[in-house]
């Protein structure tokens, strides 16, 4: 077997171009992949910590949500309550003054019945001693006569 000098002279070479190669290709080569999977990683954690955060605000907004609905439920139910409340004492001032009104017209109304009695009470004095005087006429021929209890007629 015999080495010949062309051999020799490509593997010197090939090892002159793997060493060329490796200090200006291979290793500024590997250093960006390396720098790029450090950025890529170091990006990765950043995301997952800003998602986390984000979890957590979401969380807490919700919470406040929650607590902030839970405080308007309540003051509604407040109002409602105060509203019923204002509600009835209108309504009672309202009935109060109806009674008032109606007690007034009712005692009104009781005195002009009395006026109203009073005065029918001599119109029935008055008409019972026409309707005698006329019957009395037409039955006996009587034109005027005198009542037991003063009534003259």
């Amino acid at each position: 077997m015999e080495i010949n000098i062309t051999i020799l002279v490509q593997l010197i070479a090939f090892l002159f171009l793997l060493a060329w190669l490796s200090k200006f290709l291979f290793t500024p080569l590997m250093r960006l992949i390396s720098e790029r999977e450090a950025r890529i990683k170091g990006a990765k954690s950043e995301a997952v910590i800003i998602s986390q955060k984000a979890h957590r605000y979401q969380r807490e907004i919700e919470v406040r949500v929650y607590e902030n609905q839970k405080k308007a439920r309540l003051e509604m139910a407040l109002l409602k309550a105060q509203g019923i409340e204002e509600y009835r004492k209108i309504i009672d001032r309202a009935k109060g003054q109806a009674r008032k009104k109606l007690k007034k017209a009712r005692s009104s109304l009781v005195q002009e019945v009395e006026k109203i009695k009073e005065s029918l009470r001599g119109d029935v004095s008055r008409l019972t001693k026409e309707v005698l005087k006329k019957m009395m006429s037409k039955k006996f021929g009587v034109r005027s006569f005198t009542l037991k209890n003063d009534m003259d007629c």
